[in-house]
């Protein structure tokens, strides 16, 4: 496995956090874009060893947001390329769901059941593995399969119809409601924690 630099792989030294309350701790990361990146990254910032796991080809689409953007998300992190979707792609991943704590994904519901990855199954290889799903709509419910980004949330929530007059000029409010999530996910214990 190699460290992530931004769309450039090459061996590096792990950062070793000066606040390392979770060494030991290993973090297979299947996140995406922004919000789950961002919360592995904080993890590993506390001193997990997080592993992100990217389709082969274009990788994260957070590759497309910019190198700068996806190296902030990525770094001090292993990454692996894995077709979640072939046979080999997931022994691979039942491979390293065996020796991790915690599992974050971020897919709509329903996509890791379809890659044969459910909590269900990976704790049949690993009954201590932790699973955080982060989707937009939650698990259930009405919008449980929609996609869910910033602008999704800014327009359910009615903040594009707010405009707001600046030099004449109108313009929309833009809010930080995308870090919510990701400002939340860390905080939760882990199951041997007292």
């Amino acid at each position: 496995m190699r460290t992530n630099t931004g769309g450039l792989e090459e061996e590096t030294t792990p950062i070793k956090p000066e606040w390392s309350c979770l060494n030991g701790v290993r973090v297979v990361d299947l996140s995406q874009l922004l919000p789950g990146p961002h919360a592995t990254s904080m993890l590993m910032h506390l001193g997990a060893d997080v592993v992100k796991v990217e389709p082969p080809g274009a990788g994260d689409p957070a590759r497309q947001l910019g190198r700068e953007i996806f190296a902030q998300l990525n770094r001090g992190k292993r990454s692996v390329a894995l077709d979640l979707k072939s046979p080999a792609g997931k022994a691979a991943m039942l491979e390293l769901v065996r020796g991790a704590d915690a599992v974050v994904e971020g897919f709509r519901p329903g996509v890791m059941k379809r890659f044969g990855l459910d909590y269900a199954t990976l704790a049949e290889v690993n009954p201590r593995i932790v699973m955080c799903s982060i989707s937009g709509f939650g698990q259930t419910g009405p919008y449980a399969a929609r996609p869910g980004h910033d602008l999704n949330y800014l327009a359910l929530g009615g903040f594009w119809s707010i405009p707001v007059q600046v030099d004449d000029r109108s313009r929309v409010r833009v809010f930080g409601w995308r870090t919510m999530p990701r400002r939340a996910t860390p905080r939760s214990r882990w199951p041997w924690q007292s």
